[in-house]
């Protein structure tokens, strides 16, 4: 249903969802695969189907049901690091691993029984009630032993608000014409509890469920799957160590470069050494007198 999203500016009860339901027990039929009477309840996001049968919260007639919500949203990652996913659905605008559950289901039923049960999408025309008991009932057996397969991945996306619910009885013991329209009586409901001598307790006792709905915390929580070793990481460590690399090769390159050039120096200086003191002895060999000569002869 695409109706506008409600807020809840300010926390608790009296600042949420108020519902009064009129249940009409008097409306059911032996068509109900239920013995039960009452309500099933389940909070999701709008764009989740409600899953009744798996997650649905019964409340009896006769009862207040106090339901205090927390929201938190979980965001998880694809392959390969993660394990969701999606494919397009033909019923729904947006993916979600019920409504791909739902299609599947839906799918199957039109091609057993040709039609659908009115909670299911798609253009195909809704069974009677005999139907349902006759077709859909059995393939839903079937569907049980024999386990259709469905290929719905995991949401990459969950939104859960956690109901937690307490309960009150109703309604007090005095209620008279004038207070009924509290309780959502009508002047045609009191006309005929007047008309039936029903009185407006039992009546509401056998009939009417209240449902509060609000956040007893306007905070919310949220998870997030990250990836434990990402690019960044890579490309950080990559240069990291390709820095190391580099600047302990410069360090060595130069130290030896710097090794060459002393060694080089030395060298040089021992040969420019050598020569200057070779060259000394020469010129002073040339350079005898002749006493000197006569000496040495």
């Amino acid at each position: 249903v695409n109706a506008p999203i409600l807020y809840q500016d300010r926390a608790g009860s009296r600042h949420g969802l108020k519902l009064i339901l009129n249940i009409e027990e008097e409306e059911y039929t032996h068509l109900n695969p239920d013995p039960d009477i009452g309500i099933k309840f389940r909070v999701h996001d709008q764009d989740e189907p409600a899953d009744i049968n798996a997650e649905g919260i019964a409340v009896p007639p006769g009862y207040h049901a106090y339901t205090k919500l927390e929201y938190t949203k979980s965001d998880f990652l694809k392959p390969p690091w993660g394990n969701c996913g999606e494919v397009k659905l033909k019923y729904f605008k947006s993916y979600s691993r019920a409504s791909c559950h739902l299609e599947c289901l839906a799918d199957s039923y039109k091609g057993q029984c040709s039609c659908r049960t009115p909670y299911m999408p798609g253009p195909f025309p809704i069974c009677s009630p005999e139907h349902i008991k006759k077709c859909i009932s059995k393939h839903t057996g079937k569907n049980r032993s024999t386990n259709v397969t469905c290929h719905c991945p995991n949401d990459c996306q969950i939104k859960s608000f956690h109901p937690q619910v307490t309960y009150a009885e109703i309604p007090i013991q005095h209620i008279t014409a004038a207070t009924a329209h509290r309780y959502g009586i009508n002047e045609l409901e009191l006309e005929f509890l007047e008309y039936n001598n029903i009185s407006i307790n039992d009546y509401l006792r056998d009939n009417y469920v209240f449902l509060d709905l609000f956040y007893d915390d306007l905070s919310y929580t949220t998870f997030k799957e990250n990836k434990a070793y990402d690019e960044n990481q890579f490309i950080s460590d990559i240069g990291g160590q390709l820095g190391l690399f580099v600047g302990g090769s410069f360090l060595t390159f130069w130290e030896i470069f710097e090794w060459s050039q002393i060694k080089a120096f030395l060298v040089i200086r021992k040969i420019i050494h050598e020569y200057k003191k070779g060259r000394r002895r020469t010129r002073k060999r040339f350079n005898s007198t002749p006493e000197d000569t006569e000496r040495l002869l």
